[in-house]
């Protein structure tokens, strides 16, 4: 014990130098350990909060929580990406988003927040598509991977509010189109083939407002059927032989000569009378024949028609079944699970 006092304080600090070196380390890989662990806890909440931001479709939110989180993130960060994507949507980038959606979902190691990112903007990029159902099913199927309903719930109530004023101005649409269809199909019975073919024209271009559907497509089929109706009918109308001078009525007999008449003889004029009698007996003849074959061929044509017509009827009132099913808005959670990537 004397001896080890006896030893120098130089001796002394040499002994004791790796002690302190090696808990200095310590701590600079504490501070390191901190460092990361904030800075993933500042990436998360940053990105926690674009998610938040963009179901409230708040676009200069969706901004600065990218830019927040961009400072510590990672550089193959999948949210980055999701957020920036979801950014792209809002600002009308839908191409950019979806190289993007398939640039991630080709990742098989996104953690849970990563996929719900990718399934709600995959449902941000439906809608702006013009596709509420499969929007609907992102969504929907994002719902079990999310901590908060507030992700989720404004899209489907936004979904909803959509679906009925769509709903509502297709309602509306429907009871005009099917005037539209009732006057068209009566067209067809008697209205020669070029008015037909430019009626159906004028309502296949309102029917291509409608949305895209097995519906719309039945819709437009029925007024092919209005043509080809037309043109039956009016095959039918051909065969029927017309000579339009057998409609003329034989001239009137002279006026008769005065009895004092120098050229005066009652014999001819009784042949006169008798010749425009069997004449007008002819042609009465003839007339009433013409008539009858041309209301025979109407009668055809009118036939043919309609048979041809019971088909675009079948066709209308399906139509109009499958596009009134487009008018009922699902209740939160009916839509299946999303099966298909956005392309």
């Amino acid at each position: 014990m004397e001896g080890h006092w006896n030893r120098s304080p130089v001796a002394r600090r040499g002994r004791s130098a790796p002690d302190w070196l090696f808990w200095g380390f310590v701590a600079l890989a504490g501070s390191a350990l901190a460092f990361k662990v904030v800075a993933r806890n500042r990436v998360q909440s940053a990105f926690d909060q674009a998610a938040i931001c963009l179901a409230r479709r708040d676009a200069a939110c969706v901004a600065g929580s990218i830019e927040r989180g961009r400072r510590f993130a990672a550089d193959d960060d999948p949210r980055i990406d999701l957020a920036t994507a979801g950014l792209n949507v809002l600002t009308g980038k839908a191409d950019d988003t979806a190289a993007v959606i398939l640039k991630v979902r080709s990742r098989t190691d996104l953690p849970t927040k990563a996929s719900a990112d990718l399934l709600l903007v995959e449902g941000d990029l439906w809608e702006a598509r013009g596709e509420p159902r499969r929007a609907r099913e992102s969504w929907t199927s994002a719902r079990p991977l999310v901590d908060a309903d507030a992700l989720v719930r404004p899209r489907l109530d936004r979904a909803d509010a959509a679906a009925r004023e769509r709903a509502g101005a297709l309602a509306g649409e429907l009871v005009a189109l099917k005037t539209s269809f009732d006057e068209l199909f009566d067209l067809a019975l008697t209205e020669t083939t070029e008015r037909v073919s430019m009626r159906a024209a004028d309502l296949a271009e309102r029917l291509g407002h409608l949305p895209e559907s097995e519906g719309r497509v039945k819709l437009v089929h029925a007024t092919d059927v209005a043509r080809r109706a037309a043109a039956a009918a009016a095959r039918k109308r051909a065969t029927v032989a017309y000579d339009p001078y057998q409609n003329i009525p034989p001239p009137e007999p002279p006026p008769p000569l005065a009895s004092d008449a120098p050229h005066y003889n009652p014999r001819v004029r009784e042949r006169e009378l008798t010749d425009y009698d069997a004449k007008l007996a002819d042609y009465t003849r003839r007339k009433k024949a013409s008539d009858d074959r041309r209301a025979q061929g109407e009668a055809d044509a009118i036939s043919a028609a309609r048979s041809l017509l019971e088909e675009g009827t079948r066709l209308v009132d399906e139509g109009f079944a499958a596009l009134r099913a487009l008018m009922v808005v699902p209740a939160a959670g009916e839509a299946g699970e999303a099966g298909e990537a956005a392309p």
